[in-house]
């Protein structure tokens, strides 16, 4: 769990919807995190907060699902519970286990204390010794902050057959399309605010051209540009050449393959490429330098919006066996009720669902 900021307020997104509407919902996460929303995700982010039915995002590798839900968290400053979604993941990390080690002492204690083995083993079944994983720590945190169920973030590459009709019927979808050229500049800028036209120029022709060679196999999508140029920033580097290029290839190239194919006399080409003048790029990228950004500081939060609303990501949810699934169908939609009976004994009075 990544907590929130204690030097900040946490604000409820629920309330700031409500009094604000959907487009200042967007504008507020832009201005505090970067991240720009596109029109049908914004929408299903707004039904979400509203309902509190769990998203699903589906999308290409890179293409802003995670980055999404990571970003309602920090704007709003509130705790984010992760959980990444393999086949075989442990139940321990996604619901709980039991401090068995603790839990086995306090017996001992209790029978020194003149405690039975039986009655010193039921003291030992309460929440003091539940260890929660991140789904449950998540629906903990939502209700012991009172606000009901937290948010809960579904994402998928869709690498499989697909996420179960189940799994999808208790879920608001939306698919993340990959953004447009002119889009791409203007989330790029945004995600950091710091770089120049030159060199923000410079890395989307890099990285438009790198997309299009036929012999590298993992294209870079936009988290990667991100990365790039945040180091290219916090460096203070505002122009590329042929040695910047080849020391950041780092950031591009994920394969062996990849590596071996952009480098050599393809860094000369790669060079000149982002030196290359491109009517359309060099006017996409002008009009995104002189756009001006949303403050966060135009928004007034009063006390009154101020309260916890946990966020849960179930990252790259695909990736899971149908037995996993399974569990996942525990906890959302209808399956909410059912939560309290995944523990092991009733008197564990921890969800008020």
């Amino acid at each position: 769990m990544k907590p929130p900021n204690k030097k900040f307020p946490s604000i409820d997104p629920r309330k700031f919807l409500r009094e604000y509407g959907v487009e200042s919902l967007s504008d507020f996460i832009r201005a505090r995190t970067g991240y720009v929303c596109q029109v049908r995700p914004l929408n299903i982010l707004a039904e979400q907060l509203d309902s509190g039915i769990p998203g699903l995002y589906e999308g290409k590798r890179g293409g802003g699902k995670t980055a999404k839900a990571k970003a309602v968290g920090e704007a709003f400053n509130q705790p984010v519970f992760y959980v990444q979604c393999t086949t075989g993941v442990g139940f321990a990390e996604m619901l709980y286990e039991w401090d068995r080690a603790a839990q086995t002492f306090a017996v001992e204690q209790y029978l020194r204390d003149g405690f039975t083995h039986a009655d010193a083993r039921a003291q030992t079944w309460t929440r003091e010794f539940l260890m929660l994983g991140e789904v449950l720590a998540a629906y903990d945190a939502a209700a012991s902050a009172g606000c009901g169920l937290p948010v809960v973030f579904f994402t998928s590459n869709n690498m499989r057959s697909g996420v179960s009709s189940p799994l999808r019927s208790r879920c608001l979808y939306s698919y993340i399309e990959e953004p447009s050229s002119p889009e791409e500049i203007r989330i790029l800028r945004s995600r950091v605010p710091g770089v120049g036209f030159e060199l923000l120029g410079q890395v989307v022709k890099l990285s438009h051209f790198i997309r299009g060679m036929g012999s590298v196999v993992e294209k870079p999508g936009l988290r990667e540009s991100i990365s790039l140029l945040k180091a290219l920033v916090r460096k203070g580097i505002v122009d590329l050449d042929v040695n910047i290029i080849d020391r950041h290839l780092g950031y591009i190239a994920k394969t062996e393959k990849d590596e071996k194919n952009l480098n050599g006399q393809t860094l000369t080409l790669l060079n000149q490429v982002a030196h290359t003048k491109h009517t359309q790029i060099d006017g996409w990228t002008r009009d995104a330098c002189q756009e001006v950004l949303p403050e966060a500081s135009s928004f007034l939060c009063p006390v009154e919006m101020h309260g916890t609303l946990p966020i849960l990501i179930m990252d790259e949810v695909d990736k899971f066996s149908e037995t996993d699934e399974d569990k996942v169908l525990q906890l959302t939609g209808d399956g909410y009720a059912s939560v309290p009976r995944l523990l092991p004994d009733s008197r564990i009075g921890i969800f008020q669902l």
